[in-house]
């Protein structure tokens, strides 16, 4: 029975998406200023998890799981789960984004000096 279960686990973590690398977490961690338990629980999000088994996953009670979500909607300036995943998409896709090439020496044009 215990290896059926195992099965289902592994077949149920197949069809979880995964949305970020380990490189790609930290730098989100750092941008954020996420503690590694707060980084945790967002990686649980992002997998789907209700905060009962995060709190399994991660043998803390519920009400921390809460509390460090307070804490994880406050840093990302956000107030659903959803807006969670999405906050960390976006900026994650912005830091991935090419540089735009800036063209001249970019002395001219901002200061009103620029001989006009």
């Amino acid at each position: 029975m215990g290896g059926a279960v195992r099965e289902r686990s592994e077949v149920e973590q197949e069809r979880t998406p995964v949305l970020f690398t380990p490189a790609e977490w930290r730098v989100l961690e750092i941008r954020f200023s996420l503690t590694p338990r707060q980084a945790q629980i967002c990686k649980l999000i992002c997998e789907g998890q209700a905060d009962k088994n995060i709190a399994a996953a991660l043998e803390i009670t519920l009400d921390t799981v809460r509390m460090h979500l307070r804490e994880v909607f406050r840093k990302l300036g956000v107030q659903t789960r959803v807006s969670v995943i999405l906050k960390l998409v976006f900026a994650d896709r912005a830091a991935q984004a090419p540089e735009p090439e800036q063209t001249g020496s970019g002395e001219t044009g901002s200061t009103g000096t620029g001989g006009e």
